[in-house]
């Protein structure tokens, strides 16, 4: 939504790397068990090989929406493109937009291919929310599992935040 599609090719020398990050939405509203799969795919063909060579790749991703009318969750990087070396900052913003407070809440996400994990933290804590921890972090520069708990009951209309840093590979 609002970011401008890839070319139709991209010219690459012998060891460019090229990450793409793609994006889609659940729509607000859709009921528990609904589910939306993104495919990001990719041809290759690669110029002056004889016999010529191409192949093609694709990555499926598949977003179940697991709660109605509960938490509601949208993810952010810093910033569109990013060189190998280079820093990723995601943002977590969580929401109760329901009438009651929201408790036990676990936020979990994993660090994206092509990536490692730096650093992560609670940036902002929700109205009701008396404390945030990091419960799972891979290593530093080690690929994995990221999880915040909160601990308190998130107050209706309430939003806070956690972020983590990524190098891309």
């Amino acid at each position: 939504v609002g970011e401008p599609p890839l070319p139709a090719s991209l010219a690459l020398s012998a060891g460019d790397q090229l990450c793409v990050i793609a994006r889609h939405l659940a729509p607000l509203g859709a009921p528990a068990g609904a589910r939306e799969q993104a495919t990001l795919s990719a041809s290759f063909t690669y110029q002056g090989a004889s016999p010529a060579l191409n192949a093609t790749h694709a990555l499926d991703d598949v977003t179940t929406i697991t709660l109605a009318n509960g938490l509601v969750i949208t993810k952010a990087v810093d910033r569109a493109t990013a060189a190998p070396g280079s820093f990723l900052v995601y943002t977590i913003t969580y929401t109760n937009p329901g009438t009651v407070p929201l408790s036990n809440i676990v936020i979990r996400d994993a660090t994206p291919p092509w990536t490692t994990f730096d650093s992560a933290s609670c940036a902002t804590t929700g109205s009701g929310i008396s404390g945030c921890t990091l419960s799972a972090q891979p290593a530093s520069g080690a690929a994995g599992t990221v999880a915040w708990t909160l601990v308190g009951s998130l107050a209706p209309g309430g939003s806070g935040s956690v972020t983590f840093r990524v190098r891309v590979m």
